[in-house]
């Protein structure tokens, strides 16, 4: 008889590279699944959902789901997410083989859709561009531990259109050229000493570039902006009226 077990990324079962692809790609829904795997039909007829749901909350995401790449003799990135866990909330780890992790590399996780939240932890000090880009489900990014992070790179958040809010971690210094475009951001918020935000807009310190306004109907640009950040305005639907008359580069 077929085995269906999932335990620390190990499914064991007659095909079981199949069943883990329809498993995932069906966002680990048991009911989904069956319909493609009789031995899914035949040895979970009770279809007990919550006891299932149980499995998968306890599944842990290893270390060994990471490919990583060198950047000192103690310290690591994360180039890309290769583990299977059907969990969707991810909690990146702080170290690696007894090395810090201190990066989250370019395209790390695009177009994984399975995962809603991710968890950054404080050792994390840069967020590549397109990490988490057409991350279809992401709705939650938690930097309230990321308290070494000071960098996140352009369309990060690319095509994440379940991801509604963020707020920028306390020593956030510096962002890509367009770092929230094409996310689904409507709201902004900082506990950066280096950015800003009035208005449901984002600005530097100093206020004299405005780097994202993704929800607003009008704005009146303070005197004090010098230039506006390519897209920053981009898929803000709501945008009526604004006044640029002090701004001198777009």
């Amino acid at each position: 008889m077929d085995t269906f077990i999932i335990s620390d990324q190990t499914v064991t079962c007659q095909y079981d590279i199949y069943l883990l692809k329809c498993f995932t790609k069906y966002n680990c829904d048991i009911n989904k699944t069956a319909r493609y795997l009789a031995s899914i039909v035949h040895n979970l007829e009770t279809r007990d959902n919550e006891l299932l749901s149980l499995i998968i909350n306890d599944i842990k995401v290893s270390n060994k789901s990471f490919e990583t790449y060198y950047i000192s003799e103690t310290e690591i990135g994360l180039l890309a997410y290769t583990g299977n866990s059907c969990s969707d909330t991810i909690v990146l780890p702080t170290q690696i083989d007894g090395k810090t992790v201190k990066e989250v590399g370019k395209n790390c996780f695009a177009g994984n859709e399975i995962i809603e939240t991710i968890v950054v932890p404080n050792t994390i000090e840069i967020i590549h561009d397109s990490a988490f880009a057409n991350c279809i489900n992401l709705s939650t990014v938690d930097l309230s531990s990321a308290t070494s992070l000071t960098y996140i790179g352009s369309r990060t958040f690319d095509n994440c259109q379940g991801l509604t809010s963020l707020t920028l971690s306390t020593n956030v210094s510096s962002l890509g050229n367009t770092p929230f475009a094409g996310s689904g951001i409507t709201t902004i918020n900082s506990n950066s000493n280096y950015f800003t935000v009035e208005n449901n807009t984002l600005y530097d310190a100093n206020k004299t570039e405005l780097i994202f306004s993704p929800n607003i109907t009008s704005l009146i640009v303070p005197e004090t902006v010098l230039s506006i950040r390519e897209n920053a305005f981009e898929y803000n639907c709501s945008l009526i009226s604004i006044d640029l008359s002090n701004v001198k580069t777009i």
